[in-house]
């Protein structure tokens, strides 16, 4: 059990390390650009996330899933799901870019037709590295994952900035995107040394695809609904209020998204390992909703109550009516990374039916929502989109007590102190920037605030919790 506790506090750290190095300076690459570039740039990209990111589900399918949780895997299986990523992905890329008029025509923009074709060449390019990065998550092996993503961030956003600052405009976004996937994919094979050395076993993918099949029901409902916003806003609205919910989203994603992302992949093929002791696995699962919620609460409340100067201090004034979308999604976002711990011990015990049925509550609640919310406006349907994630994640716990019995108010004794301190933090950032006029003021001193509160109150109140979480994850 040792050497579990070592090789999950090293993935935690080189996941960690790979997501946030990468994600941060791309963060802060991203700003540079949206200071260069407008709202409706960023919005022409967003019109066509939903097609792009159906593409991709088809392609990755859940079979990285299915290669994880699968104990005896071995080269025909890695061979087979190499091929069938870069035939699906050959297949999807077609029917996009014959599909490329028909998407420019729906949302009247010539312009999507050229960029359709463009940035729709990233889905081929991606299944070159699927496989290499699913077996560099098999061995929890996030550093060499961490230098293949920080090189291609790096080189990708600088040339973005580059052609940004040149008025290449959407353009700029697009070359940034297909130069960030040619490098890390080309970084993963020279790091991975891995060739597919067999060929396409139809039995090998059969398997696999019987583990993963639901697994891409779910990918798929998930897709389509989360990208139907993008769709649905950029259709009923305009590409300038598409850019600014975008930004928005994007925005509160950065936090809860990366979270969700560090602790998912390094915990998933761990607990995969403990599927035959239940007892310890559900110990463990039990301790990794207390870390994050420790983690991902009071970060994202001091997110909420920042919004306005980190908007107008990073962004400049062209962004400021994105400040309330950005208040708004935070909090639905905010039980996002613990709602999907949940559901992921639906797959490490074999339940990937109840990953389906689990995701479809959650896809139902937003599109219900959604048509629920948009007469009344962008605001209202960030409102909408809020709500769902929060009571999906309710609906959630109550499924899982029934599923794997684990009882609801376990999970609710560990969530409710934690977010009523995360409150009062919040608080008391609020307070700090009323003694400010200065949006930069606001946003560096209420931060600090936040931060120190943040650690104080956890160590004087959950001394031995918090030790617990954090040097004893596991």
């Amino acid at each position: 059990m040792e050497q579990v506790k070592n090789k999950v506090i090293k993935g935690v750290f080189w996941s960690s390390v790979e997501r946030f190095s990468a994600q941060g300076v791309q963060f802060i690459l991203g700003i540079i650009l949206a200071r260069l570039l407008s709202p409706s740039d960023y919005g022409l990209l967003g019109m066509i996330v939903i097609f792009i990111a159906i593409s991709q589900a088809f392609v990755l399918s859940g079979l990285g899933a299915a290669l994880i949780q699968k104990i005896d895997r071995d080269e025909k299986d890695f061979s087979t799901t190499f091929y069938y990523n870069l035939i699906v992905s050959i297949f999807f890329y077609a029917i996009l870019f014959f599909s490329a008029p028909y998407i420019a025509n729906f949302y009247n923009e010539p312009l999507l037709v050229n960029i359709t074709r463009a940035i729709g060449l990233s889905i081929i390019i991606e299944a070159f590295g699927e496989v290499q990065r699913t077996q560099f998550i098999i061995k929890v092996d996030f550093k060499n994952q961490t230098k293949a993503s920080v090189l291609s961030v790096v080189i990708s956003g600088l040339l973005g900035i580059f052609l940004a600052y040149n008025g290449f405009g959407a353009w700029a976004l697009v070359i940034q995107s297909l130069t960030r996937s040619f490098i890390n994919v080309c970084a993963l094979w020279y790091i991975s040394k891995w060739l597919p050395k067999e060929k396409f076993y139809y039995n090998r993918f059969k398997k696999l695809f019987s583990f993963s099949s639901k697994l891409l029901i779910a990918g798929l409902i998930h897709t389509f609904t989360g990208n139907f916003y993008q769709l649905f806003i950029g259709k009923a609205f305009s590409s300038n209020i598409l850019g600014l919910y975008s930004r928005a989203n994007s925005f509160a994603m950065f936090p809860s998204q990366n979270l969700e992302a560090i602790i998912s992949r390094v915990t998933f093929p761990i607990l995969c390992e403990l599927q035959n002791d239940r007892v310890r696995l559900m110990e463990v699962f039990q301790k990794i909703i207390k870390s994050t919620a420790l983690l991902i609460l009071p970060l994202m409340t001091i997110l909420v109550v920042l919004s306005k100067p980190l908007i107008l201090t990073l962004l400049t004034e062209k962004w400021k009516d994105s400040i309330e979308l950005l208040q708004i999604v935070s909090v639905g976002l905010m039980f996002l990374p613990i709602n999907s711990i949940n559901v992921q011990i639906f797959g490490v015990t074999g339940r990937t039916d109840w990953v389906l049925k689990t995701d479809l509550v959650k896809q139902i609640l937003l599109l219900g929502f959604l048509l629920g919310t948009f007469p009344f406006g962008v605001k209202a349907i960030a409102f909408g989109q809020s709500a769902a994630y929060i009571l999906t994640y309710f609906v959630n716990l109550i499924i899982i007590q029934r599923v794997v019995d684990y009882k609801v108010m376990n999970q609710i004794a560990i969530i409710l102190p934690i977010f009523l301190f995360s409150f009062t933090i919040g608080g008391a950032v609020y307070l700090t920037g009323t003694f400010f006029s200065t949006q930069p003021l606001k946003l560096i001193l209420g931060g600090s605030v936040g931060a120190l509160l943040w650690f104080i109150t956890i160590w004087i109140f959950n001394a031995a919790k918090f030790r617990t979480s954090v040097k004893e994850l596991f």
